[in-house]
């Protein structure tokens, strides 16, 4: 993210489950895993699925884990911009 220009400070993960019952526009879930043991979000308005292969599952040089990350994140950043203008 910092390679983007997207500042991190203060940034820190959060438990999914503090958010069920929360109202949200859209959830999003990123790996097939996760859409299998992901709870139900009753007050969200809409739920998507964006089938991605885990980078952090991936094994090989520090390039190659690398160049596997940002492939990820070019994916995300496509599907968002997608998102956005459709």
């Amino acid at each position: 993210m910092k390679e983007r220009g997207v500042p991190t400070e203060g940034l820190y993960p959060k438990l999914v489950n503090d958010f069920v019952n929360q109202e949200l526009d859209l959830v999003v879930t990123v790996c097939d895993s996760a859409r299998q043991v992901c709870p139900h979000f009753p007050n969200a308005k809409q739920m998507e699925h964006w089938s991605l292969e885990d980078p952090a599952a991936f094994e090989g040089a520090y390039d190659e884990i690398l160049f596997t990350f940002r492939e990820t994140l070019e994916d995300i950043e496509g599907k968002i911009r997608n998102r956005i203008l459709n």
